[in-house]
């Protein structure tokens, strides 16, 4: 199993705690032996958080197509100034890496916020953040790493001027977070509120054939 990258300390510590927990146990404790079960579920969790699987986009989705950046539920798929965004939430059962929606190099990474808010209110918008814009050939395009509650660590992949194709990691967000996507000119969705969706995997939004359906 792929650890993501800024998750091998944390699931290193969980490993030694485990172990260290299991043998004081077992050398200390009188049956029954299943209390040591418990302590063999904290590498476990570690692992199942910071798991990182491969994705390769479907080679039947086109080229232009923008991908899902996050795994998680479509909180919100909005129209704004011209161009469409969409904010999605991760549980602790999600996948924590984010990825590109579409082929591009990184423009700028800016931090942003101060709040630790739960991530599934409309009051994460002030949460703490690192904002990515991006620009490819289907445009500029913005992606942003939100904490929340739990998420108190955003760890960048990709700096300003390094590129990456569509699926390609973009950062890892530690615990339950959110990711906002403002997608480039011309897009139309084809996620609504409600769907889940899969980074990589899940097509978010296509170019639209007539501009007054972007």
């Amino acid at each position: 199993m792929r650890i993501a990258r800024g998750g091998g300390v944390i699931v290193a510590l969980a490993v030694a705690v485990g172990a260290g927990g299991l043998i004081l146990f077992l050398y200390t404790a009188a049956p029954p032996a299943w209390p040591a079960l418990l302590f063999l579920l904290v590498p476990l969790t570690a692992l199942f958080f910071f798991r990182d699987p491969e994705r390769e986009p479907d080679r039947s989705i086109a080229p232009g197509t923008a991908l899902a950046p996050a795994d998680g539920r479509v909180l919100v798929f909005d129209r704004e100034e011209g161009a469409w965004t969409v904010q999605i939430y991760l549980t602790l059962f999600d996948v924590h890496v984010v990825r590109l929606p579409l082929a591009a190099q990184v423009e700028s990474c800016r931090r942003s916020g101060r709040g630790y808010r739960s991530a599934r209110t409309p009051a994460a918008r002030a949460n703490h953040r690192l904002s990515c814009v991006c620009s490819g050939s289907a445009g500029v395009f913005e992606v942003d790493l939100v904490a929340g509650l739990m998420a108190r660590r955003i760890v960048p992949y990709l700096a300003p001027g390094e590129s990456a194709e569509r699926g390609g990691r973009l950062g890892l967000i530690r615990f339950g977070s959110r990711v906002e996507c403002r997608l480039p000119a011309g897009y139309r969705p084809l996620c609504q509120p409600g769907d889940r969706i899969r980074a990589g995997r899940t097509p978010l939004a296509e170019p639209a054939a007539d501009p007054s359906e972007a």
